[in-house]
């Protein structure tokens, strides 16, 4: 309960941020609407009057954001300002693509870190340092910058991935930004799996087990089940890094994900695709925050019943 409670507290929190950072914002949205290509360029003060009332854009901030918010726990976002679509079906367009994106990068990026630090613990040194050096730059290097290395690459330079998303975005299209967002999430699952083995390695019940003759990767296999729960807290630690990601990847790519859609509403000052944008996003942290405290106190009850 105590959670369920904090996480409808972030919710509201975020909103309430992102809302005044909005109204703080320069730049009027019905000037941004009218002048954009989708209506007519219509710049008298009648029309502006007219297009802020029938967006309710004339009200007090505080009764715009309590109206939003309510409709919102409906799931009712309202209408876009800039072209007029219902939130909903826009949102039904795009989420299905970047959800295809963060959950194609995450599997990349488990298993290539699962198996550069297998390969790494216990070996020698040299590789270590090799593999943990790969990770580190991996680490610094922006999103983009990997990512517009990828296109020069696999791209322009051998022509196997198209360098920009078509309109019927296929799997295809998605291999380079799910690698682009792989390559930055990869190295702290590296550290983690880095540490788990080697810590499994020295444990008594490890060596007692290499003693009786078991192989390596049993062993390894064995350390992964034991570590469930902290695997699935680091998951959802990771899930907001993997949604702002998906943001500047997917301008990158012109994928036509919600990413591309959130930075085309925050450059229009599109206060309903952004409010649902943060809505959804605030509220799949929260869940992913749940979900790892119940695969925790599935995966051990005594921790469970310490925290109640």
């Amino acid at each position: 309960m105590a959670r369920s409670l904090s996480a409808l507290a972030s919710l509201a929190g975020s909103l309430l941020l992102v809302f005044v950072l909005l109204w703080m914002a320069p730049g009027d949205p019905a000037l941004l609407a009218l002048r954009s290509g989708s209506r007519p360029a219509r710049l008298d003060p009648a029309s502006l009057e007219a297009f802020r009332a029938h967006f309710g854009l004339d009200r007090p901030a505080a009764s715009q954001f309590l109206l939003w918010t309510r409709r919102a726990f409906t799931l009712d976002f309202g209408r876009s300002i800039q072209s007029g679509q219902e939130v909903r079906e826009r949102l039904a367009e795009s989420l299905p693509i970047t959800a295809a994106l963060n959950g194609l990068s995450l599997i990349l990026a488990f298993l290539g870190a699962i198996t550069a630090a297998a390969f790494a613990a216990g070996r020698r040194l040299a590789l270590e340092r090799f593999l943990s050096g790969i990770m580190d730059t991996l680490f610094a290097t922006p999103p983009f910058v990997s990512g517009l290395l990828l296109i020069f690459v696999f791209s322009i330079s051998l022509g196997w991935t198209p360098v920009l998303a078509g309109l019927d975005t296929s799997l295809r299209d998605l291999l380079l930004p799910a690698v682009t967002l792989a390559l930055a999430t990869a190295p702290p699952l590296y550290r983690f799996f880095l540490e788990l083995f080697r810590d499994a390695r020295a444990s008594p019940l490890t060596l007692a087990a290499r003693a009786r003759g078991e192989e390596r990767w049993a062993l390894l296999r064995r350390s992964l089940k034991r570590s469930g729960p902290a695997v699935a807290a680091l998951l959802a630690a990771l899930v907001p890094s993997c949604l702002a990601g998906s943001v500047l990847v997917e301008k990158l790519f012109s994928v036509g994900g919600a990413g591309s859609l959130l930075a085309d509403a925050v450059a229009g000052r599109d206060y309903p695709v952004v409010l649902a944008m943060t809505f959804l996003t605030a509220g799949a942290v929260a869940l992913a925050g749940l979900l790892a405290d119940g695969v925790t106190a599935f995966l051990d009850p005594r921790r469970g019943t310490e925290e109640e």
